[in-house]
């Protein structure tokens, strides 16, 4: 499996000056174009990282987001990239380049990306909502947030930390994942369980090859 990374809070106004003509099939052909412009501010910056893909590496930019963000009072567009590059990229990123990446006139850290498929109906890990077998019968969803018996966007306890449960780890066979069920939410990087998901994902993935492309 090749490695992911991502990058967070690059500015939307990188796409401002992209040329959507010929995107005639609507929102799909215009996230392509999106994805192909800002491939190219990057290589525009980081030339080391275009020679390798003229030489076959990868370097796909395989999730554009666009997420709105408050800052210092405004609202601001921002995006969040994430790219499937070849082990020898990856090397060099987190070489050369430090961990990171230029791009327009910020450098910008990337963090590894791993994509782990959750459940927002039940939280369970290895499915999403729509495959959820809870969802077909009907059963009502368990909240992110406390475990209770409503969808997690309605809770009226977010930020209750004496309210807050993960069910994952609750229904894990795993005494202490059970144990300390009560000390995150399932959407935390706390919970054992993602975190034994993660490990698993980076075992899997190949980060030392040098003609793996």
């Amino acid at each position: 499996m090749l490695p992911k990374i991502t990058i967070q809070g690059v500015s939307a106004d990188l796409l401002d000056d992209v040329d959507y003509k010929g995107a005639d099939n609507g929102q799909d052909d215009k996230r392509v174009l999106e994805k192909k412009h800002v491939v190219m501010k990057i290589f525009e910056k980081n030339p080391q990282i275009k020679e390798l893909n003229d030489k076959g590496h990868t370097f796909d930019i395989v999730y554009l987001k666009r997420d709105k963000k408050l800052r210092n009072g405004t609202a601001n567009e921002e995006l969040i990239l994430g790219i499937k590059i070849s082990p020898l990229i990856h090397q060099m990123i987190y070489g050369n380049l430090q961990g990171s990446i230029y791009l327009g006139n910020r450098r910008y850290t990337v963090s590894n990306r791993f994509h782990i498929k959750q459940c927002y109906h039940c939280q369970m890990l290895g499915h999403t909502s729509v495959d959820c077998n809870e969802a077909k019968t009907n059963k009502p969803p368990v909240c992110m947030y406390c475990m209770g018996k409503h969808r997690s966007a309605d809770c009226s306890n977010k930020k209750r930390k004496d309210l807050q449960g993960c069910a994952r780890c609750l229904a894990s066979p795993n005494g202490d994942d059970a144990e300390n069920a009560k000390t995150h939410n399932a959407g935390s990087t706390q919970c054992p369980v993602w975190n034994r998901e993660v490990k698993r994902l980076a075992a899997n993935t190949d980060f030392s090859s040098k003609n793996v492309l």
